[in-house]
């Protein structure tokens, strides 16, 4: 078995925590994904939330995707799950020719003011890397065979 897909949701999830860094408190990160994998759609939010709140201390919520589910479905041509837990599982059809897509929106609420730093170099994956590198600070997409990963910042401060 290919073990760069097998590693795939650990990648993600670096790929999720750096990008919380990244965006500025009231900024927005969008996480998208083309499966149907819940590991590498809700578990992924959820661990990279999870590890952005313990290791940084920052505290990252959910926006609701509600209004474009609702939109998008009165066209008839989408259908999304109602098993998906966090964010949007837009389900593939074929009458319109299009999905899986899954997609969550987070926002940066505040940078708290403890957090459990690492003592480390090692990233949240357990793989070693160099104080100051440039992956540790990138945000980037990246394309396998089996599922493209998105990630977006938004840096505009919703509240002033």
């Amino acid at each position: 078995m290919n073990t760069d897909r097998l590693n795939l949701p650990q990648l993600q999830t670096r790929m999720m925590v750096n990008a919380l860094r990244s965006v500025r408190v009231g900024g927005s990160v969008v996480y998208s994904t083309c499966t149907l994998s819940p590991t590498q759609n809700e578990m992924v939010v959820e661990n990279a939330c999870a590890l952005a709140r313990t290791h940084y201390g920052i505290k990252a919520v959910e926006r609701s995707l509600k209004k474009m589910e609702n939109r998008l479905t009165n066209t008839g041509l989408f259908q999304f799950s109602a098993d998906c837990r966090r964010g949007s599982l837009m389900l593939p059809t074929l009458l319109s020719n299009f999905g899986p897509t899954y997609v969550c929106k987070i926002l940066s609420k505040r940078w708290l003011k403890y957090a459990i730093c690492p003592t480390s170099t090692e990233d949240e994956a357990g793989q070693s890397s160099e104080k100051g590198a440039s992956s540790d600070n990138e945000v980037t997409n990246k394309t396998t065979t089996t599922t493209t990963t998105v990630i977006s910042c938004r840096n505009d401060l919703i509240e002033k």
